[in-house]
């Protein structure tokens, strides 16, 4: 027994010793940096979903372009389809990587010799979004470029209707809370013309489910910009 309380004795000394040469923490110095928490960029086709800017307010989802939204709503607003691409030259460059932080989204894309990076911010609590684009040209002679930048404003107020997870959305067939694979596919094909694909659907006959091709259609930039009610 004599042994045991020795053991004993020295083990807590030990430790009480340990205690005491010990620093204090500064709480302060543990919290991880806005960057630290960011993420690194990733591949466009690694990607299951684009990545997304919030402001404690709204929201809005990032297209494979450099600077269209989808799913833009802050309520009792709404956006409907995209918020409208960049095009350089007339094309509209597909995003090759993205990187999301917590206070904004980038997004990188390459045109031949230019090298394209578009940065997002939603201002906090309020209804504003921020656009930042950077073009480098990385060629050896100067070369002339045009730059054009569709502004669709299709956008529903809507503080006379209930807002859950299904918030109202505006289509030019009207408001509706449902989400069709016409709008992901629209968001596929953004920048490219594309109003129209073939894919196959399941369907249930009875109670079994059967596989059928369907035609899935969407309309144009210049017809949602010239949709009835509403400004650009």
């Amino acid at each position: 027994m004599k042994i045991v309380s020795v053991i004993v004795l020295v083990s807590l000394v030990v430790a009480c010793s340990g205690i005491k040469d010990e620093k204090p923490l500064e709480p302060f110095n543990e919290i991880p940096t806005l960057d630290e928490l960011s993420g690194q960029w990733v591949s466009y086709d690694t990607v299951e979903m684009e990545p997304s800017i919030r402001n404690f307010r709204g929201q809005a989802l990032a297209n494979r372009d450099l600077t269209s939204f989808s799913y833009l709503a802050s309520a009792p607003f709404s956006g409907g389809y995209h918020t409208g691409t960049i095009r350089i030259n007339g094309e509209s460059p597909e995003v090759d990587k993205f990187r999301w932080q917590p206070y904004q989204i980038q997004r990188h894309a390459k045109q031949r010799n230019l090298e394209i990076m578009s940065t997002n911010r939603m201002v906090p609590d309020q209804n504003v979004i921020l656009w930042k684009i950077e073009l480098t040209n990385n060629g050896s002679e100067a070369t002339d470029i045009n730059i054009t930048q569709d502004m669709i404003g299709f956008m529903g107020n809507y503080s006379d209707k209930e807002w859950q997870w299904w918030y109202p959305y505006p289509t030019l067939d009207g408001v509706t809370t449902s989400r069709t694979d016409n709008l992901e596919f629209m968001r596929k094909f953004i920048g490219t013309g594309t109003t129209s694909t073939e894919t196959i659907a399941m369907e249930f006959t009875g109670a079994k489910p059967v596989s059928k091709k369907m035609v899935l259609t969407w309309p144009s930039d210049k017809e949602i910009m010239g949709g009835n009610g509403f400004s650009t």
